[in-house]
């Protein structure tokens, strides 16, 4: 549950950063320099979040078969 609560919530906020990039391009009648480099800058940092997002849900995914498999163990003994 917490899991899934935490990658929609990343994902969300990772639209919004899209939709925001959206909004200010076509804000935009032709892409000089700054407005290319805010879209690079926009672009890497979705890709950063998003492999954070997919480590931190990687690393919880480890941790609760870390801890499953240590229950399971002292249920056993």
């Amino acid at each position: 549950m917490f899991e899934r609560k935490l990658m929609i919530s990343g994902l969300r906020r990772q639209r919004q950063i899209i939709d925001e990039l959206i909004l200010s391009l076509e804000k935009t009648p032709c892409l000089d320099s700054p407005d290319f480099f805010h879209y690079e800058r926009t672009s890497r940092q979705l890709i950063r979040n998003l492999n954070r997002l997919r480590k931190i849900k990687a690393d919880y995914q480890t941790f609760l078969y870390t801890d499953f498999t240590n229950t399971s163990n002292t249920i056993d003994t």
